[in-house]
């Protein structure tokens, strides 16, 4: 019975514990419950041993629906403290109404004996929630260590085969949004199993439908679902696992494409009620292009053609996140979509909509398209005039190093050398400070050699701007030269060089490949020096990949001539599938 100050005295030990809120640390000699239910026969009866050795007891994972477990007298769980339906629904009220994630995971270590599988995949949502809001939680040492996050890892391995597809697949995004991995092998297990039985019940979800998929958030996962577990298995970085599911999702989109309702999405529930809404799209390119992973031109074409009717319908950052994934898949949206994407985004960009991270995003990726065609030469004009209003250039101020990288090259590339925009973005680099980059990360060294490249850009097309201009620190500019020049002069000799090389060499014609230029800025696929021209060998990866469109060169392209043609060099492309004919 229950003691003085809240504590009960277990049996002959004369041990004292905190009745029903106190447990030992999940550690292979230590037991996972408190140490009166330990004394229980009946819970000892029941126990399961676990990975780590430890002992469980096993939750009632289908109480509500009345298998294994069951409901006993006066409505209470054999297997749990629950009390039936209704004590489900009183732990689930407990879960959501919970303020902090110290308050919720106090809900857990009182109720978790009765919790079924409804109950533990709120606990992981709302704690994934909270910890989005309150982010001192996100700590991965912090969580690790927490028994309470441990008992939430347990019961979630131990109901891996009895959640739902909705709910398997919260417990599987909190994670991610958490980066919070199980200790031992338990977290491998579960994210293994949770691939399998999402995979097998989408399987299931074409096959008894004909031609079509058949949509049930219980038994089959919805576009929502599908797209919230990619998301989730690339931000934590499970390439297998991600792979594996957008291959099952080029497979299944197209039939639920069907139910896309723009109008929804804009309320959490709605978002998180399986509907194929706007969010559902901007993950699942995202995911592909963190992949370098392109879904095929069908997909593309349909998730862009479903943008571009509906651009209005989707928040900045999805917008973002999808005109960043053409970018880096090289699919050309194809000069009416690109044009639908650039006025919302001219729209938004005067409002002030768009953060940094965002708007700079933006900039880099529609710089790499070609505006041949008078509509999208025009609806760039609008993005440039847009870049020039007060909210945008106010948000100059906010752009970090990679940031203003990406600002600088993308209007570098789009001729952008006049506007108020690149003069307040480069004064802005200027500001930056050798102690606050050390060019030592991959982004830090990235976004170095593009701030080298605009500079390189603007002393070769606009010189009078430049001389209007602050100089580029010097720190900055002999770091970024030395690696600029270095990468240049590492170039390495491909097939397609050797061939062309070959060829010339039996014409006689005099030749050199992977030269540099005089200055060593410049690396030169073949040079013909008795004509100045560089015989450019243009692979795949310089044009864009979708077959609707045809061959369409990138933007780096004609930037490439351009540096060239500023050295006295006048470059030739020699596209691969044209010289393989």
């Amino acid at each position: 019975g229950a003691g003085r100050r809240g504590v009960s005295r277990c049996g002959s030990r004369g041990a004292f514990v905190q009745s029903a809120t106190v447990w030992t640390a999940w550690h292979p000699t230590a037991c996972a419950v408190p140490f009166s239910h330990r004394c229980s026969r009946s819970f000892q009866a029941s126990a399961v041993t676990t990975s780590s050795g430890s002992f469980t007891q096993r939750p009632n994972a289908n109480a509500k629906s009345g298998k294994s477990g069951g409901v006993g007298k006066k409505g209470t769980s054999h297997t749990g403290t629950g009390g039936g339906i209704r004590g489900f629904v009183e732990i689930n009220k407990r879960i959501i109404t919970s303020a902090d994630a110290d308050a919720l995971l106090s809900v857990v270590a009182t109720e978790w004996r009765g919790m079924n599988t409804v109950n533990v995949a709120t606990a992981w949502h709302r704690l994934a929630k909270l910890a989005k809001i309150n982010r001192s939680f996100k700590n991965k040492t912090k969580m690790t260590h927490d028994p309470r996050v441990q008992i939430l890892e347990r019961l979630a391995l131990q109901f891996v085969e009895d959640f739902d597809c909705m709910n398997l697949t919260n417990v599987v995004w909190s994670l991610a949004v958490l980066e919070h991995g199980f200790g031992g092998p338990g977290g491998s297990q579960f994210l293994n199993r949770a691939l399998e039985r999402i995979v097998e019940a989408a399987k299931r979800g074409l096959s008894q439908k004909k031609g079509d998929y058949l949509v049930d958030s219980k038994n089959t996962p919805s576009a929502q679902s599908l797209s919230n577990l990619l998301w989730a298995f690339t931000t934590m970085r499970l390439t297998a696992h991600a792979g594996e599911l957008a291959d099952l999702i080029v497979e299944v989109t197209p039939f639920l494409m069907r139910g896309f309702d723009p109008g929804r999405g804009t309320h959490t529930q709605e978002r998180e009620s399986g509907a194929f809404v706007p969010q559902t799209i901007s993950n699942q390119l995202w995911a592909f292009a963190v992949l370098k992973k392109h879904p095929g031109d069908l997909h593309f074409d349909l998730c862009g053609r479903l943008i571009a009717e509906n651009v209005l319908n989707f928040k900045p950052q999805e917008l973002t996140n999808i005109v960043w994934a053409f970018c880096v898949l090289n699919h050309f949206p194809g000069d009416e979509i690109l044009v639908s994407f650039e006025v919302e985004i001219a729209r938004r960009a005067v409002k002030g909509e768009f953060n940094a991270q965002n708007l700079s995003t933006l900039i880099l990726a529609l710089s790499s398209f070609p505006h041949d065609d008078p509509a999208s030469r025009a609806s760039l004009s609008l993005v440039m005039k847009a870049l020039d209003t007060d909210k945008v250039l106010a948000s100059v101020e906010r752009f970090n190093f990679q940031d203003t990288a990406n600002a600088l090259f993308g209007a570098a590339q789009m001729g952008g050398f006049a506007s108020f925009f690149f003069k307040k973005t480069w004064h802005h680099m200027c500001g930056f400070s050798n102690a606050a980059v050390q060019m030592e990360t991959k982004e830090q060294l990235s976004g170095g050699l593009m701030i080298y490249n605009s500079f390189l850009l603007l002393s070769a097309v606009a010189p009078r701007v430049q001389l209007n201009l602050p100089a580029m620190p010097a720190w900055l500019l002999a770091g970024a030269a030395k690696r600029w020049s270095k990468q240049a002069e590492n170039g390495t000799v491909s097939e397609f060089q050797r061939d062309v090389g070959n060829r010339l060499t039996g014409l006689g014609v005099a030749h050199a490949t992977e030269v540099t230029t005089s200055d060593g800025n410049m690396s030169m696929d073949i040079f013909l020096p008795q004509l100045n021209i560089s015989l450019e060998c243009d692979g795949p990866s310089h044009f864009c990949v979708n077959a609707n469109v045809g061959k369409v060169p990138l933007l780096r392209n004609a930037t490439r001539a351009a540096l060239l043609g500023a050295r006295g060099v006048h470059a030739v492309s020699l596209p691969w599938d044209e010289w393989a004919r």
